[in-house]
């Protein structure tokens, strides 16, 4: 699954008929949109830090969704000389370091600082609103290789945030990115697939539990040797290991010697 957040509804806009989503009706107090088709959903969180990290926070426990989901906040941002309208996918937030790109984008990659208010003071670096708030929250609840910030500029020293684009072009300029938004959702339900199928349940995990009796801890400590010894020992059967082992303790041992 992957769940888009964005500040404002004309931002969202041209996302909804894109992938097909449609309001949920008893979201509550943020707007949320879902595909159960594609696992997309989207939450309008509205502008600012502490909205953006409540609505990360509502969604998460509205729809209760994997470890391994993917969270991508998208919205538009300034900068001091880069063109209105470009795309950029954020490698670092002010104070809050973003999630590791560990796939490849064509577009620009740039650090963001979050602010509480527009201003009309550019720098080498984008500048929005929520972004730190989204991540703060996001990187919490999934791994930080799947929590992003994609920022499209809207204004520039040229064009400065006192000026903003109405909320039709801002629709139109998230809409011209729409590639760029593909390629960085496609590639992150990669990842989120690729993710949960490590952080499943190993095989033969239960069967290791009907055999001997595991506490609380040894049981996560078992489901973390079990998935290593499917990466080391791919297709091979790990009870073929256990010859005269009597106990928990002792097969947990020989799993970690192995």
């Amino acid at each position: 699954m992957i769940h888009l957040v964005c500040a404002l509804h004309c931002e969202a806009k041209p996302l909804l008929p894109r992938y097909r989503l449609k309001q949920n009706a008893d979201s509550g107090l943020f707007r949320i949109y879902s595909n159960p088709d594609t696992g997309i959903t989207l939450t309008v969180s509205g502008p600012g830090k502490i909205n953006a990290a409540a609505a990360t926070c509502y969604t998460h426990e509205y729809l209760h969704p994997p470890s391994s989901s993917a969270w991508l906040n998208i919205g538009t941002a300034g900068h001091l000389s880069l063109e209105i309208g470009t795309a950029v996918l954020v490698h670092q937030i002010i104070d809050v370091a973003a999630g590791s790109i560990v796939f490849p984008v064509s577009c620009a990659s740039l650090s963001l600082k979050t602010l509480d208010k527009p201003s009309g003071e550019y720098e080498e670096c984008l500048f929005d609103m929520e972004a730190a708030g989204f991540f703060a929250i996001a990187s919490r609840i999934s791994s930080s290789e799947l929590v992003h910030v994609l920022k499209v500029i809207s204004d520039n020293q040229s064009v400065p945030a006192v000026k903003r684009p109405d909320k039709s072009v801002i629709s139109s300029l998230i809409a011209n990115q729409a590639d760029a938004i593909d390629e960085i959702i496609n590639s992150l339900q990669q990842l989120s697939c690729e993710l949960t199928t490590v952080n499943s349940m190993p095989a033969e995990y239960f069967t290791c539990l009907d055999r001997w009796h595991f506490t609380w801890s040894e049981r996560r400590n078992l489901q973390n040797l079990l998935r290593r010894w499917q990466v080391l020992y791919p297709g091979t059967p790990v009870m073929q290991q256990t010859g005269n082992i009597i106990c928990a303790q002792q097969f947990l041992q020989q799993l970690e010697e192995l």
